[in-house]
């Protein structure tokens, strides 16, 4: 059974109803949008797959359905979970109306929490250029990798896209040997003066800026959220001319939030 039956058979064995209308997102990661009749009523889904392959997950399926529950209890607008299916791993989600907009996607959510919190954000200058070290280029060629091996094997509705990722992610890996040592002595030198302690690499001072995080009081929001803004715009840096439809926004000014006591 290939993965579109399995999904059209867990939608029906799980849901109930029957599934009268089921097509494939056409992406490069597995994604499906199904119509399901149940009670006489129109349920519409959207299943959002893995990515798959040697592709370097931030979070799990499992982790990014999480995260929408928890969002939807607070009365942010999400898209409800309904499940998750095994194989192929998917999320199995309600489908809203409109469209993806990734150029205000995480940032905006940033300068939002900048708002509630009454921090100024500011707007940082081009980094300058120098090698980097190989934090930034293990990243960089792993992904790299990862779209080079499914080079022989497209089809699956993507079309030419996986030619064109290609190409983006060597951008993105001429980006980090430009930009990646600068980035890095940056980081490490805030988390440095955040902690108050010299970090003597990135991934100690990463580390140790994880656990300040999962401590931290109230009161350090505020130079929290400034750090982890100015951390999106370096990695927008990294993919400017990738191609990717949010490259050119390093900053956006979201309207202004109301209901806030």
């Amino acid at each position: 059974m290939d993965a579109d039956q399995k999904v059209r058979a867990w939608l029906e064995r799980e849901l109930g109803g029957t599934v009268v209308a089921f097509d494939r997102q056409a992406r490069w990661r597995p994604a499906w949008f199904a119509d399901v009749s149940r009670d006489g009523r129109l349920r519409r889904y959207y299943v959002r797959g893995s990515r798959g392959g040697n592709f370097l997950e931030m979070i799990t399926l499992a982790q990014e359905a999480d995260v929408n529950r928890v969002l939807l209890k607070h009365g942010v607008p999400v898209p409800a979970v309904h499940g998750m299916i095994d194989d192929p791993p998917a999320i199995i989600m309600d489908r809203l109306p409109g469209r993806a907009n990734l150029a205000t996607a995480g940032r905006w959510a940033l300068e939002a929490i900048a708002q509630v919190v009454g921090v100024p954000l500011e707007v940082l200058s081009r980094p300058g250029e120098g090698p980097s070290s190989s934090s930034y280029w293990h990243a960089s060629y792993q992904n790299l990798l990862s779209v080079l091996d499914e080079l022989p094997g497209s089809g699956d509705g993507a079309g030419n896209s996986a030619a064109d990722r290609a190409r983006a992610v060597t951008r993105f890996a001429e980006h980090v040997h430009a930009f990646g040592r600068s980035l890095e002595a940056a980081e490490a030198q805030e988390i440095s003066e955040i902690l108050g302690v010299r970090q003597p690499d990135l991934a100690t001072a990463e580390a140790a800026l994880e656990e300040l995080v999962l401590t931290a009081s109230p009161d350090r929001d505020a130079e929290l959220v400034r750090y982890f803004h100015r951390w999106t715009q370096r990695q927008q840096f990294l993919i400017e001319g990738t191609g990717a439809r949010h490259e050119e926004l390093i900053h956006i000014s979201p309207q202004p939030l109301t209901g806030w006591n």
